[in-house]
């Protein structure tokens, strides 16, 4: 196995979990995921700043060979 640093993210009203290689991707997939599971359609800049600034590295165990 690999260790590899990603980014994570939770959703503060469902504790729904995210993790990507990015910040951008983070907000992508959060921005996506309140709007199909909170019905929350725009995203303002304060809350594209929260959840920026609620991202975390994580590290992540990866086995080598199972995708090919």
């Amino acid at each position: 196995m690999t260790k590899e640093e990603y980014k994570q993210h939770n959703c503060p009203m469902c504790g729904f979990m995210v993790r990507a290689k990015t910040d951008e991707e983070i907000l992508e997939h959060a921005k996506y995921h309140m709007a199909h599971a909170h019905g929350v359609t725009e995203v303002s800049p304060q809350m594209a700043k929260k959840i920026i600034e609620s991202i975390k590295s994580v590290t992540v165990y990866v086995r080598e060979g199972l995708c090919s």
